[in-house]
């Protein structure tokens, strides 16, 4: 049996497989085992979620409410950080001292999904010395405003919806309208994340986007992008909880 012939992107360069949330690895999204798995494992980047704790810290969590040991739902930003990590939440540190003491050299890409407190996300990272290999991802763009004016050389990504307005008043783009920010130059984003909602990406579309300078990652989060349709589109990366499909 012969393997599927490899996706490339329209520079023919090898498409990138980011894991998001450290799913499908055998281990809770969002957690230390999953990262650590993840991490040893083929993609080439990871991706997790952060939310901002009543007092000032980052945790895991992709939603903005999640479910303790004895079944309630508790929002997190009502949270604090030693609370959330009792609930079995990784904060932000345990996440990058696991980057740190791997020997894999993965990128790591934060979504930030609370506003505010930029700048105690940018203390983290550095002190951590990993502000070379973390893409900062947000979808709104004064979180990015901030942590561009507090670091200009940090990469950041942008994520948006095509369609539909999502949950958590995530921004949406029309077809084939390029979002402002990518025309902002003093932004200097370097990813745009691209989540097909009521409409699908164009080829043209995606060609449109990286000629701001960025590059475009496709978000296809359980795999429902087959491999053929990933490689027409000609993205540069796939942000999928089934990795194993785009290799």
């Amino acid at each position: 049996m012969t393997s599927a012939p490899p996706i490339s992107n329209a520079s023919g360069h090898p498409l990138r497989v980011i894991s998001h949330r450290c799913l499908e690895f055998s281990a809770p999204a969002n957690s230390k085992a999953a990262l650590r798995h993840a991490l040893a494992s083929s993609v080439d980047e990871v991706e997790l979620d952060f939310r901002l704790t009543v007092d000032g810290s980052f945790v895991a969590a992709h939603l903005p409410w999640y479910r303790t040991p004895d079944g309630r739902f508790r929002r997190v930003i009502t949270t604090t950080a030693s609370m959330a990590h009792e609930h079995g939440l990784l904060t932000l540190s345990e996440a990058l001292e696991s980057v740190t003491d791997h020997v894999s050299s993965k990128r790591l890409r934060l979504e930030i999904k609370s506003r505010g407190a930029e700048d105690v996300l940018l203390d983290v990272v550095r002190a951590h010395g990993l502000s070379e290999r973390v893409t900062f991802i947000s979808w709104h763009i004064d979180s990015l405003q901030r942590l561009r004016r507090l670091d200009p050389t940090i990469r950041l990504g942008y994520s948006f919806l095509m369609g539909c307005q999502g949950a958590g008043r995530a921004p949406l783009a029309l077809p084939r309208a390029i979002p402002a920010v990518l025309k902002d130059r003093e932004m200097l984003l370097h990813s745009v994340n691209i989540v097909p909602s009521c409409f699908a990406p164009t080829p043209k579309f995606v060609t449109d986007l990286r000629s701001y300078g960025a590059e475009v990652i496709l978000v296809t989060s359980y795999g429902l992008w087959s491999r053929s349709r990933v490689d027409m589109l000609g993205v540069d990366g796939v942000l999928t909880s089934d990795p194993g499909s785009y290799r």
